[in-house]
Order: C-alpha cells, then structure tokens, then sequence
C-alpha cells in the first residue's frame, strides 16, 4: 500500500491546522503521509492579520482567539509559541472602529454588540446624532414577530438603525467571527 496523499484547500488558520493535525495524527501511528497546503492569497494565515500602525496595534480580521477557549491555547502550547502570545493591556483597553478614515472610540456600554448606555454613546463619534436618536427610539418600537430566519444585519438595522449596524456590529461581528452579518 502506498502513501497516502491529502491535499487541504485554504492556507488560513484552519487549513494549516488541518495539515498540522493530520502530519501528528500519521506521525503518532507510524504512518507517513504527505500533506498539500493549497492557498490562493500570497500571504498564509488567512484572515488573521496583525498590523502595527504608529503606536497602535491593529487587529484586521478575527481576534486572533480568546485564551479562555482551551483548544486555541492548547495549540499554541503544541507548536510552542506560547511566550509569543500577546494579551491585552488592561490599562489601555480601548477599542477602535475605523470608519470614514478615521479612528472612533468604541462606546462604553454595549452589550453583545449593542449599545445599552446612550449617555455614552452620546458622547461618541461614531454615530451621528440621526444615529444616535434613531438607537434611541429602539425601546418604543414594537416588537415585531419574524417569519423565519432573520440575519444579524436586518435585525440590527430594523431595531437601532443601518447606521448602527454598520458602524458599529458590522465591524464588529467581522473583528471577532470574521463573519458578515
């Protein structure tokens, strides 16, 4: 019986992991198997990108992973690039949405994604004051029952406005399941 042969399509984070799982697997039962990593875009690694800009760190695609989630660390411990992680700094903890350009501070005060405190978001740049109002009449607005399956982004615009949605879940929902909504 010959080697086998298994070709993964998407040199992002779980392509590679599939590749380097699969050699581990073979290698861990005596087997010897080749591995074919094929990748469209010229830089590996997929959405995740990490760009520094000035002074500020910039997260371009998904959160890298929460440390919480036990499979993502454990992977790291596997390769041994642990001591490379890069937490948070706490005393810095601000968030960004570039938008127009320009960079806006996150809010305080959301929760999941929305915002619950309109003073603080009043006090934001990232919605203009028609965005602001129109988050603000979301409590008056009846509730509406929806045939079926709603996206986030229907639901979000239809509760607080496209402006919220865009400026505010849409990035994001991108920033942290690199999904779009």
């Amino acid at each position: 019986m010959g080697k086998a042969h298994y070709v993964v399509v998407g040199g992002g984070i779980a392509g590679l992991t599939a590749g380097y799982r699969l050699g581990r697997l073979a290698a861990e039962a005596g087997e010897e198997i080749t591995v074919t990593i094929i990748e469209k875009d010229e830089v590996w690694g997929g959405k995740v990108r990490t760009e520094k800009v000035d002074s500020f760190v910039i997260e371009a695609a998904p959160d890298c992973f929460l440390s919480r989630k036990a499979p993502g660390l454990a992977l790291c411990e596997e390769l041994g690039v642990t001591e490379r992680l890069q937490g948070r700094n706490v005393a810095k903890k601000k968030t960004y949405v570039k938008y127009g350009g320009q960079l806006h501070r996150l809010p305080e005060g959301l929760t999941g994604m929305i915002p619950t405190n309109l003073d603080m978001l009043a006090e934001s740049t990232l919605l203009s004051e028609a965005g602001q109002a129109r988050v603000g009449e979301e409590r008056d607005l009846p509730a509406v029952p929806e045939d079926g399956d709603e996206s986030v982004a229907s639901f979000v615009s239809r509760r607080l406005g496209h402006e919220a949605f865009e400026r505010l879940v849409e990035p994001l929902m991108g920033g942290i399941y690199a999904g779009d909504a």
